[in-house]
């Protein structure tokens, strides 16, 4: 690939991802529904579906790395902004506004996430303190 080849490859991956995050935002705000319903069945279902777009959301990080180390940067954010930051002034601007796009929404669906696994905690928290309720008195005498 040549290096325009490759910013093109990385320009087009960030607008794939920034979709692709756009509807894991969308499973996670599905999942904290799920989880409050207590649907376990379609919860099951449900996270199937996150963790493929999940595998794929990963899998295209992967290669974005590959790709900014072909072009001989660094492979995170700061490779990224040193390689819009030597763009030609037309392109410059939309990739920046792109990066920061998916780095926004990478983050949104972070905090969807924390927020979801609080859920669960809770969730788990109130299940434990009734079973550890109903054990306690299963045992004791009622004398």
């Amino acid at each position: 690939m040549t290096k325009k080849e490759i910013v093109r490859a990385l320009i087009e991956g960030i607008n794939r991802d920034i979709s692709g995050y756009n509807k894991l935002a969308k499973l996670l705000e599905m999942q904290r529904q799920l989880m409050l319903d207590r649907d376990n069945d379609k919860l099951s279902e449900h996270s199937q579906q996150q963790q493929a777009l999940c595998e794929l959301l990963k899998k295209n990080a992967v290669y974005r790395s590959q790709l900014l180390s072909n072009l001989g940067l660094p492979a995170n954010n700061i490779g990224m902004e040193r390689l819009i930051n030597a763009l030609p002034a037309p392109g410059k601007g939309k990739a920046l506004i792109l990066w920061q796009g998916l780095v926004s929404q990478i983050e949104h669906s972070q905090q969807l996430n924390d927020a979801n696994g609080e859920l669960l905690a809770g969730q788990m928290q109130v299940i434990n303190k009734l079973l550890n309720i109903k054990d306690s008195s299963t045992y004791t005498s009622n004398e």
